[in-house]
């Protein structure tokens, strides 16, 4: 029987998912900067923790779609574009009817730029809005595959979304990476508060973390001061409660009140939408559940 929106009790708000496709991710293809804390460091160093093949991404896909309220999906890693089967992942969803985003470090974009036709937006991050800056974290070349990235995207009439890592280093430069973001119209720019519980070694803290007073006030005066730029903030102290996202392997996973990291509810290869959902309220309604 297909899902109704009343069976889905407190997720009938999500409009999107985001899906994890892989753990592995290419960063450390570029070189470090000499003085900086080395690339990436910020986000997750898992080996491939993901598993699955064109059938399971079918049943996974058939799955998500008996949910109506869905209609956008946010593919994601690690990075997406070096899981097993990117182009046969995105052209399922797309042929489904799904919104599809890709979140990528563009590293290997104009490779795939076959996937583009099966995208309605595509998300790649602005971290400084010089070579300099952005470079810092992410590696000695990253700032140019950017601006290819933005050219390549802008060529083919494509919805460009910034994503951004805001810390100690970069935070003076917000307003440029503002005026930087201007010139390209972002669908959306989503600023982000590192979250150390992301790794298994918080000491990477003193290079990335910020309070949470000078994040939420550094990203409010831009808002005010940009209005014109489809601004949000995910501050670590305030992860929205509804928040799903899924791995390919079909586990779900929650951001919960009460809880320092994500929660497993289900798995969407074996559980149903309104299973799913009483999960979901259990954990809401008791974070120690």
């Amino acid at each position: 029987m297909p899902t109704k929106k009343s069976d889905l009790n407190g997720i009938a708000s999500i409009k999107s998912l985001r899906v994890i496709v892989t753990t592995r991710c290419n960063a450390k293809l570029l070189k470090p900067q000499a003085d900086s804390p080395g690339v990436c460091e910020f986000c997750y160093r898992q080996k491939e923790q993901v598993s699955g093949d064109r059938e399971t991404i079918d049943q996974l896909l058939k799955n998500i779609s008996k949910n109506p309220n869905i209609r956008s999906l946010i593919f994601t890693g690690g990075e997406p574009l070096v899981s097993r089967h990117p182009r046969y992942l995105l052209k399922s969803a797309f042929s489904i009817g799904f919104h599809n985003t890709i979140h990528t470090n563009g590293l290997t974009l104009e490779k795939n730029k076959e996937t583009l036709k099966y995208l309605i937006c595509v998300s790649l991050p602005l971290d400084g809005s010089n070579a300099e800056i952005a470079d810092y974290y992410r590696g000695v070349g990253y700032f140019n595959t950017l601006q290819n990235c933005l050219d390549l995207l802008h060529a083919n009439a494509k919805n460009i979304g910034l994503h951004t890592l805001l810390t100690p280093y970069n935070i003076a430069d917000l307003e440029n990476m503002a005026v930087f973001a201007q010139k390209h119209a972002p669908m959306y720019w989503f600023i982000k508060q590192f979250r150390a519980a992301n790794l298994a070694a918080g000491s990477n803290s003193k290079h990335y973390g910020l309070e949470t007073s000078q994040f939420q006030k550094s990203v409010q005066d831009l808002i005010h001061k940009y209005p014109s730029l489809n601004i949000f903030a995910s501050a670590s102290s305030g992860m929205p409660s509804q928040t799903l996202f899924v791995y390919l392997d079909g586990r779900v996973f929650a951001h919960m009140p009460g809880h320092q990291d994500n929660v497993l509810v289900g798995n969407l290869l074996s559980d149903s939408w309104e299973e799913l959902a009483i999960s979901f309220a259990n954990y809401q309604t008791d974070p120690a559940h």
